[in-house]
């Protein structure tokens, strides 16, 4: 607008200065009396020099206007490219920073789904391992003598070796599980030493 603005008033001032050159040149600044004619000539001789002075002023004026206007033409063009380029990087980063919360709030949404799912499999972990801790130290205490009276109890020799065979199958399983657990407490006393 600022350039449009001074453009227009260059032109005018040009246009102004041209119509002042006819003017005089036509006769439009000679005295009408015929005394002052000889004057009047050298008036207008040094007036005419004046004002192609002015006009080739006006001209080198005009050039360094015409220069400036089109650095800020070419200036206006690269800011418009810049913000082009601009209002597409913001665009881009825009996209992305979406894309990114919508990943984020995906992954928040697994990870309260994995704990959700790590509580309760660490309460079912130790519901069973409680109740298999109960039924070792029960087994333990009661080993000789609830076997004996098992095995007793049967009706004939083929139920009697069923009942011992599913018995020594419990037993070796019990014995494997506190041989796992002794290692397990084994290995895990030197590391509570070591930091403790």
């Amino acid at each position: 607008m600022v350039l449009l603005h001074q453009r227009w008033r260059r032109v005018l001032s040009f246009a102004v200065a041209i119509a002042l050159i006819f003017w005089i040149i036509a006769g439009g600044a000679v005295p009408f009396t015929t005394a002052f004619s000889s004057t009047a000539t050298v008036a207008k001789a040094q007036t005419l020099e004046e004002l192609r002075q002015q006009r080739d002023q006006l001209d080198k004026q005009l050039d360094v206007h015409s220069e400036t206007d089109e650095r800020y033409q070419r200036a206006e063009k690269q800011t418009d490219q810049q913000l082009r380029q601009l209002s597409k990087t913001i665009q881009g980063t825009d996209a992305w920073i979406t894309d990114t919360e919508y990943q984020l709030a995906q992954a928040e949404q697994r990870l309260n789904q994995l704990e959700t799912d790590l509580e309760r499999n660490q309460q079912t972990y130790e519901e069973a391992r409680s109740a298999v801790v109960g039924r070792l130290q029960f087994m333990q205490r009661q080993q000789g003598a609830q076997g004996w009276a098992l095995l007793l109890q049967s009706q004939n020799l083929n139920e009697f070796l069923a009942r011992r065979y599913r018995l020594n199958q419990v037993y070796v399983a019990d014995r494997a599980a506190r041989g796992r657990r002794a290692a397990k407490d084994f290995h895990l006393a030197p590391a509570s030493a070591a930091n403790g």
